[in-house]
């Protein structure tokens, strides 16, 4: 009961990117569609999966590895689409402005060149860190290095 709340959030902010994600994939076809939404959607699919594993306490029986790796990919995959949340936020204001004037004008169209450029930029942005922080779970985790000073 205790990641109703947590899971609720989750999911809100997965339906949120996702509109900068429907956004990128007009131009794509059917099937190369259902492909990158299936990718999308596995995220959230695991997350929920993992959240129920932890609370009834299946988790346990894991390995410790496995676990913490899994957590903080979805860490990573979360923060990740925070990040890209501000971008899409300033195109959902954009978006109520142009609305909100071509009520009362009737000459202004709507152009949605900026609204992909937007979502491209935040699906770019939360790219970023989560290739970064993906790179030092996988790459770094042992390359420490001791160095001796006199």
């Amino acid at each position: 009961m205790r990641m109703l709340f947590p899971l609720i959030i989750m999911l809100l902010i997965d339906l949120y990117v996702f509109q900068a994600v429907a956004v990128l994939c007009e131009t794509l076809t059917k099937v190369q569609r259902g492909v990158v939404y299936s990718i999308y959607w596995t995220i959230p699919a695991i997350a929920i999966m993992v959240g129920i594993a932890a609370t009834s306490g299946v988790t346990a029986q894991w390995p410790k590895s496995l676990y913490t790796i899994l957590r903080a990919l979805l860490f990573i995959a979360y923060i990740s689409k925070f990040i890209a949340i501000f971008p899409i936020l300033i195109d959902d204001i954009r978006r109520a402005g142009t609305w909100t004037i071509s009520k009362f004008n009737k000459d202004i169209a709507y152009d949605s060149s900026r609204s992909r450029f937007l979502s491209k930029f935040a699906i770019i942005l939360s790219g970023i860190p989560f290739g970064l922080f993906s790179y030092g779970i996988f790459r770094n985790p042992y390359r420490y290095q001791l160095h001796k000073h006199d």
